[in-house]
């Protein structure tokens, strides 16, 4: 009888872990959060979630589907400012955070670009955002794309948090492993042999300690997460790599730069 209750007990904790991991995942989908399996080009769902992460300062930036009105639309507009900023840091500063919200709500598809697709991935958002941001500013970003490893080995460099801002990068890391042979005749075992960059997003807030980036999520899409969130704490800060800032020489010029008086020294 002892014995049928200790199974017993045994089987009901098991369960109950289980259905618990499960809500916690449920609610660690990001700080922002949207309606499951609706569109992103749903425009009732863009103008409560837009108008949302607009009006709502929450510190866990939690929004609410509350606001319906017609009249907050016109508070959406993604296109970035034009004629503001000589500075090109200053520029994407400025433009990064309202441009980043068009992107909100897309699925994750490696290799997918987001002006191209309603798909995602998290080095073809990053580039997409940086391109809208430069719109109209006298200034393109140079490589188009570039893949997360290359942003930070060539294209981007170092900065520390209290430097931070948006427009700027946020790298994450994974080990690799390797298998080796630990003598004649035996097993082979995963040996960790180094780490590579697998994650890059771009940061759209600071606010206090509090650093908010976009990003593309391969279980969730297009969301924004902070480092005071739930998800920061138990995954994104055990991958953290760095903070990093575009380097000068990935702005190229372009035609519109003579509406402009530009300083050459104008970025770190």
């Amino acid at each position: 009888m002892k014995k049928e209750l200790l199974i017993k007990s045994v089987i009901l904790s098991v369960v109950f872990i289980f259905l618990y991991g499960c809500a916690e995942h449920q609610v660690n989908k990001g700080d922002f959060h949207y309606a499951e399996g609706k569109s992103w080009k749903d425009d009732d769902l863009k103008i409560n979630l837009l108008n949302s992460k607009l009006e709502n300062d929450s510190g866990f930036d939690e929004f609410y589907s509350t606001n319906t009105a017609d009249h907050y639309y016109k508070k959406l507009t993604a296109e970035p400012a034009e004629g503001i900023f000589t500075d090109r840091k200053k520029i994407l500063e400025a433009n990064v955070p309202k441009v980043s919200l068009s992107y909100l709500g897309l699925r994750y598809r490696r290799g997918s670009d987001p002006d191209m697709t309603s798909y995602s991935d998290c080095s073809h958002l990053v580039s997409a955002i940086t391109r809208k941001s430069l719109a109209n500013s006298g200034y393109s970003f140079a490589p188009h794309y570039a893949p997360s490893q290359t942003m930070y080995a060539s294209h981007s460099f170092k900065i520390e948090k209290e430097d931070v801002k948006p427009g700027d990068l946020i790298f994450f890391k994974k080990a690799y492993y390797t298998k080796q042979r630990k003598g004649k005749g035996k097993k082979s075992v995963k040996v960790k042999t180094g780490e590579r960059i697998y994650h890059v997003g771009i940061i759209t807030k600071v606010k206090s300690d509090t650093i908010y980036f976009t990003h593309a999520s391969s279980d969730y899409g297009v969301i924004e997460t902070s480092t005071n969130s739930r998800d920061w704490h138990s995954y994104w800060a055990k991958h953290f790599h760095s903070y990093s800032r575009w380097r000068p020489d990935v702005f190229a010029k372009t035609d519109s730069i003579a509406k402009s008086k530009i300083n050459s020294n104008d970025v770190n």
